[in-house]
């Protein structure tokens, strides 16, 4: 009794050794973000997923690289931008294909891309022959941020998980044009979030909010009167409407 017991448990451990150096030696998947906007550096959802998921596989982010908002290797993160061209001679160059689209929309009444104006149009092209430049059979998962990321790797048949951060109404039209069982998982904010994009649509869906994992500070010393702006430092962020506050009552700079 006491011999088989002996024998089981060394069958037992050398079990356990050999499962562990499989899984030891078992390949890291290769996922791949696809990140639309310049500032992936104040993405707290699209960094805290990259973190997550880098414990166990081998991420890379793609995104659009510019002056304003480039962190080259945010926290060591593998970052790869591409050029987005948006000037005004990439508009120009784009008119012909937007007037297409607009007119496609009038003379059959299916064209989904009709709702964007005309920078939301040169992104999604821009976008599109970035995205054609990579191999995108060497990744095992894809996570598309936004919707014109999502439609463009669906529409060249490959699955994605969507990542939904920006809300823009002109691109929701876009989602009809997207096979569903292309999307093979959503993470969003809010179920009302996800009713209004997806309405009746069904998917697997994680909500995870659009911030940083909290970390616990030290205590800081309160100075009366003053002022924080929690925004990126541009017009649309209500930059100058902070500015004119303070300028009027200097109390509180």
């Amino acid at each position: 009794m006491r011999i088989a017991l002996i024998i089981f448990l060394i069958v037992f451990v050398l079990a356990g050794i050999g499962i562990a150096l499989l899984i030891y030696k078992m390949p890291l998947k290769n996922i791949l973000i696809l990140f639309p906007l310049e500032h992936i550096a104040f993405s707290p959802t699209t960094l805290g997923i990259y973190d997550a998921l880098s414990v166990h596989a081998n991420v890379t982010i793609v995104c659009p690289k510019t002056n304003a908002f480039k962190v080259d290797n945010i926290g060591n993160r593998h970052i790869e931008y591409f050029n987005l061209n948006t000037g005004k001679q990439r508009k120009i160059k784009a008119l012909p294909l937007f007037f297409l689209a607009k007119c496609k929309k009038k003379l059959s009444g299916s064209n989904h891309f009709n709702h964007l104006k005309i920078y939301d149009f040169v992104r999604y092209l821009e976008y599109k022959k970035a995205i054609k430049k990579i191999s995108l059979t060497k990744y095992d998962e894809i996570i598309s941020v936004d919707i014109l990321m999502l439609a463009i790797v669906t529409g060249l048949q490959k699955k994605s998980c969507f990542l939904s951060l920006e809300l823009n109404d002109n691109e929701i039209p876009i989602l009809k044009s997207i096979n569903p069982s292309l999307i093979k998982a959503v993470v969003i904010q809010t179920q009302n979030r996800y009713n209004h994009i997806f309405g009746n649509q069904k998917h697997v869906t994680f909500f995870i909010q659009n911030a940083p994992v909290y970390k616990e500070l030290a205590p800081c010393k309160k100075i009366n009167n003053s002022i924080i702006f929690n925004g990126t430092a541009t017009p649309w962020f209500g930059l100058y409407h902070a500015l004119n506050f303070v300028k009027k009552y200097p109390d509180y700079s």
